[in-house]
């Protein structure tokens, strides 16, 4: 899944799934955002709405405030 697009439920763009990290209690997706920074997405079914492996996309829907805490 490494390298498959990440966006929104409207289709705006939000970076590139680089990798996952797995912490007590749950997984982060680590996703590369457009102006490069680093964002850890909880992967839970609330936040990744879908995965199409034909097209390598994943829609998310990220908690309030979680894209603008990249770093």
């Amino acid at each position: 899944i490494g390298g498959f697009a990440v966006v929104l439920p409207d289709g705006a763009p939000v970076g590139a799934l680089e990798g996952f990290l797995v912490v007590p209690g749950q997984d982060l997706w680590v996703v590369r955002g457009q102006d490069g920074k680093e964002i850890l997405l909880p992967a839970t079914e609330q936040n990744v709405l879908a995965i199409d492996p034909d097209a390598e996309r994943i829609v998310i829907d990220p908690p309030p405030g979680l894209l603008e805490l990249g770093v």
